[in-house]
């Protein structure tokens, strides 16, 4: 097909598994779909009765023999095989779905060995195998059938590749992987502006914004969309991206809409959709089966946190609750001198809190984007004008195009409308997109002015993020304790401590954001950032939960004040808590597993400069050694799942989870609605809220 790669040719995996499928029709005719005489060829006997359990295990068996090697390739090469062979079906037109079923069968075979011969053209192993296979599929044809319910990923990822074909843009099935060059992906994102310019940015956004009100959540006040991976073989269509789409969409916010008769303006939305699905879903990183999660360790681990986080950016989108804002940056900038920041920025902080409050109430009951009139930022003239030009001033994008460089859904360090939550329109007018969407555009617009005016805001926000969260704590009815320890001879420092008649909870608070380059895949940064936050912070929980164990009690003192925190027998949930949200890799099941790969494989990478910026990860890691050979030496039970009682949450993630918590007991109930299951959907939010409904729903 025109546009496309011909990885048929040659002798290539996929072609020699045809090949090798192709020389079973050469088996003799009249043993075909014949039961009675496949069972005498296997097993020489010909008084024409069989046992047709007994035959299948020994076809199973004769490829176990055949492929089955302590070292070779891996079933992952197999994957790879299998998945060229759907995109060579879907894209290609080949004929290779019995194939596909014979690589499944022989797959499933071999499921648990360490290793499987290399597959060649030659090679006399792979042909025995693959006739064993033929002749046990002639036995179940069935088992293997429902090809695209099994295999939902490769097919839609191939059902893309075929739809940007489709559109003239050029395609590469390689090893497995569809691969488009920088000229393709540039071709596409042309015809996606195109068409957004065309309909109107702001329709597009309306549009897409009324299509996710349905997953919006008043409580939370967010939308709950996202992964949905089934546990059962499932055939879907891929997710759209609303992220990449939204994000493309501000780029164009320059853009006059062409008049257009309604019908028209329909299918070009639908062609948008279509053509940015089709974009973001040969990037492969959707999850399709809550399996992948559960069975996510080891060294592919890395590889599926870069997929999860683009999938974050690329399809989902940031969100804080609005209603939460102010008190977050009241809390998190309580350091601030008003009228030293007013020198610097123009501005203060107080004030810009009264406009931010302003916005929110005007866009509060709208999905979507919202007009802010120039009135309503200051309705009750608290803001003198001069003050509040210069808040709108931080608060605005005014130079166009924002995402001036954002062109595929990797391209996430070269987003930047995430760093201010107003835009203004080819009319002048002041718009905010969204208000679950630009809410945390407010805290960036207060630490970039913060950090020009004071050199430590890092740190200083780091440690306010601590008295906000005691403080939030205190109003839920929760007391908190914390401070400095020393204990032969090591020293240690708790954050908070919540206890309970039967758990203590250690919350150990890292300000290290989630970059721009780690949200766009970059497996150093990834590493970096989670070394900095959830690891570093487990690490610290870890030591404080070893001694306690070893001691019986931590002597904790503070600002002069000193509390005991006794274990008496009570478990201990260690939780990491970041400022702000890290998405998917705050979910449990996740951190369990990355904890666990952590701490029986080392990361590095081959340059040795930047080698060292993984320094911190091994200090880190080695400390998690350590402190599971203590705990299991104290505690042998948590030889298996030592890190289950491990958390990572985000301040706005304990910020709704504590609204109905009144004392220490609600807040472990509230904590426990998502510590003893998963829906896979990587999603704390969705899975807070889903749990409570439920809960709430039992009379």
């Amino acid at each position: 097909m025109d546009g496309a790669s011909n990885p048929m040719d040659g002798d290539s995996p996929s072609q020699s598994i045809l090949d090798f499928v192709r020389r079973c029709s050469d088996f003799p005719s009249h043993l075909k779909a014949d039961y009675a005489a496949l069972y005498a060829h296997y097993f020489q006997v010909s008084d024409g009765s069989y046992d047709i359990r007994r035959l299948k295990d020994h076809l199973l068996d004769q490829i176990k023999r055949a492929l089955g090697r302590d070292t070779g390739s891996s079933t992952m090469d197999l994957a790879r095989i299998k998945r060229q062979l759907i995109y060579e079906h879907v894209v290609c037109g080949a004929e290779v779905l019995y194939a596909v079923q014979t690589l499944d069968l022989i797959m499933d075979s071999i499921r648990t060995e360490p290793a499987v011969l290399p597959l060649t053209p030659d090679a006399a192993g792979w042909q025995e195998a693959v006739q064993a296979a033929h002749h046990y599929l002639e036995l179940d044809p069935d088992i293997f059938s429902n090809t695209q319910g099994h295999e939902t990923r490769a097919w839609n990822v191939g059902k893309a590749a075929k739809a940007l074909l489709d559109r003239g843009i050029p395609v590469d099935l390689i090893n497995g992987d569809v691969h488009l060059s920088d000229d393709a992906v540039k071709a596409a994102v042309v015809k996606i502006r195109i068409l957004i310019r065309k309909v109107g940015p702001l329709q597009v956004v309306a549009n897409l914004f009324a299509f996710l009100s349905r997953w919006f959540d008043p409580v939370q006040q967010r939308y709950h969309f996202g992964r949905r991976p089934s546990a059962m073989p499932q055939d879907r269509p891929p997710t759209p991206p609303f992220g990449y789409l939204l994000n493309q969409c501000v780029r164009e916010m320059d853009a006059v809409p062409l008049p257009m008769h309604p019908s028209s303006r329909i299918k070009a939305i639908q062609e948008l959709e279509a053509l940015a699905t089709a974009l973001a879903a040969v990037l492969d990183v959707e999850i399709y089966n809550v399996w992948e999660v559960l069975m996510s360790a080891g060294p592919n681990m890395l590889s599926f946190l870069q997929k999860l986080v683009i999938f974050d950016w690329a399809y989902s989108f940031p969100q804080m609750r609005p209603t939460d804002v102010v008190g977050f940056l009241t809390g998190v900038f309580d350091w601030v001198d008003d009228a030293d920041f007013k020198a610097s920025s123009g501005w203060t902080m107080a004030n810009a809190r009264i406009v931010i409050g302003n916005i929110i109430k005007v866009a509060r009951d709208t999905r979507g984007p919202v007009v802010i009139h120039a009135h309503e930022f200051d309705p009750d003239n608290r803001v003198p004008a001069v003050e509040l030009d210069a808040i709108l001033l931080a608060f605005t994008h005014h130079q166009l195009p924002v995402n001036k460089d954002y062109l595929s859904p990797l391209d996430r360090k070269e987003a930047d409308f995430w760093t201010k939550p107003l835009m203004m329109d080819p009319m002048g007018r002041s718009i905010l997109m969204d208000a679950s969407w630009c809410s945390p555009s407010f805290y960036e617009v207060f630490a970039t002015a913060a950090r020009k005016f004071d050199g430590g805001t890092d740190t200083k926000i780091g440690k306010a993020a601590e008295r906000f969260l005691r403080d939030e704590f205190m109003r839920h009815g929760v007391p908190s304790v914390g401070g400095d320890y020393d204990a032969a001879g090591e020293h240690g420092e708790c954050d908070l401590v919540v206890e309970t008649p039967e758990n203590l909870f250690f919350l150990e608070l890292k300000k290290k954001p989630l970059t721009r380059s780690a949200q766009g895949g970059n497996d150093l940064k990834l590493l970096v950032d989670l070394s900095q936050s959830l690891v570093e912070a487990q690490a610290q929980a870890g030591g404080h939960e070893v001694r306690l164990r070893k001691d019986g009690v931590l002597h904790l003192e503070r600002d002069g004040g000193a509390a005991d925190v006794q274990l008496n027998g009570r478990e201990v949930e260690r939780i990491a808590v970041s400022l702000l949200d890290f998405g998917t890799l705050q979910d449990r099941t996740l951190v369990e597993r990355f904890l666990e790969t952590a701490i029986r494989y080392e990361f590095s990478v081959p340059d040795a400069k930047l080698n060292e910026e993984l320094d911190d990860l091994r200090i880190h890691r080695k400390a998690l050694i350590e402190q599971y050979t203590k705990m299991v030496e104290l505690e042998p039970g948590r030889k298996q799942h030592p890190f289950f009682p491990c958390w990572f949450l985000s301040v706005p993630q304990i910020l709704v989870l504590l609204d109905d918590v009144t004392n220490p007991e609600s807040f472990k109930n509230a904590l426990w609605a998502t510590r003893h299951m998963t829906m896979g959907t990587l999603d704390f939010y969705f899975e807070f809220a889903t749990r409570k409904s439920w809960m709430n729903a039992v009379p």
